[in-house]
């Protein structure tokens, strides 16, 4: 058995993969003794031909072909469903890692039998690297839900990212933890639920990732009408999880509240911005008042501003 397994959605990528790649293998455990395995889920994807290419140059870099997009959550759950590594990885393809941190890494996994290993991260914009927001934590092993609702610690209000951890493998089966398909920000309904269940999680103070902050990124796009739906999708899942959350932690209700308006915020400034016709996308695709019950995450008032935006014209639409 591998140790660990990396796991890495390409899908047009690039202008970063090769690098991120290099990343991974510059660490200090032998190149036997983990894998990388790169999901591909689109049939035209240039990125293919660079992890070909690289195949020959690393021994266990895998590449996973799957014949539909399923976006960054489905491809996370394909190369999950043929990894062999005790610990998981999952990291971004256009981001990096730092060199020799994967050892260390897999020490305090084994040491700990740890469900979960949450670490700290450098973000790199317009070219500067600056390390990411910290509080203070214990070096202590803790639960899940004490290591996410750390006070002195709230990164959760600014991120909930999947590559700031390492996941083991048997925690996310026996849970039965996947990522939602054919959508975006699948990230936060998968972490909440990792959270609250991981028995066994500890923070270490060890730089692991680059996160790089750029217009392309998907969390940075101009929002379309396919993003605007996947939040209003992450509305529902998210609001489905608030009751059988707040039985485990009754701060997660509020937590995933705070993330819930945050999101309807966001659309409803771009979904003002949006021509009628891409307003019409929306409505075809989504029905608001059927399938979400926004009602009990959002004010009423919100309710009637997304309503409007989407059926009404106002000064300024295209």
């Amino acid at each position: 058995m591998a140790k660990v397994s990396i796991i890495i959605p390409v899908y047009n990528v690039e202008a970063y993969l090769a690098q991120c790649l290099d990343s991974v293998y510059r660490q200090d455990i032998p190149e036997d003794e983990y894998e990388v395995i790169c999901v591909d889920d689109n049939p035209e994807n240039p990125t293919r031909d660079i992890v070909k290419r690289l195949q020959q140059k690393y021994s266990t870099l895998k590449l996973l072909v799957l014949e539909h997009n399923v976006k960054q959550g489905g491809a996370r759950n394909a190369g999950l469903s043929i990894a062999q590594g005790e610990y998981i990885w999952f990291v971004d393809a256009d981001d990096y890692v730092y060199p020799n941190v994967l050892g260390t890494f897999y020490k305090e996994m084994s040491r700990g039998q740890l469900d979960i290993l949450h670490f700290d991260y450098s973000i790199l914009s317009d070219g500067e690297l600056r390390k990411s927001i910290r509080g203070e934590y214990t070096n202590q092993v803790v639960s899940g839900v004490d290591l996410f609702f750390n006070p002195r610690a709230q990164w959760w209000t600014e991120h909930i990212v999947v590559w700031q951890r390492i996941h083991r493998r048997q925690f996310l089966i026996d849970n039965h933890l996947k990522f939602a398909e054919h959508v975006f920000c699948e990230d936060d309904d998968f972490s909440y639920l990792v959270y609250a269940a991981a028995k066994r999680a500890k923070h270490i103070s060890v730089e692991g990732y680059v996160y790089r902050m750029h217009s392309s990124s998907a969390m940075h796009q101009q929002f379309k009408p396919i993003y605007v739906i996947s939040l209003l999708k992450q509305v529902k899942r998210l609001s489905s999880q608030i009751d059988n959350l707040r039985r485990i932690d009754i701060r997660f209700a509020s937590a995933i509240r705070a993330v819930l308006r945050s999101a309807i915020q966001r659309v409803l400034i771009h979904i003002k911005r949006m021509s009628r016709e891409e307003k019409k996308i929306i409505r075809k695709s989504w029905s608001i008042y059927d399938k979400l019950g926004l009602h009990r995450v959002i004010s009423k008032r919100n309710i009637l501003r997304l309503f409007f935006y989407l059926y009404f014209p106002y000064k300024g639409e295209l």
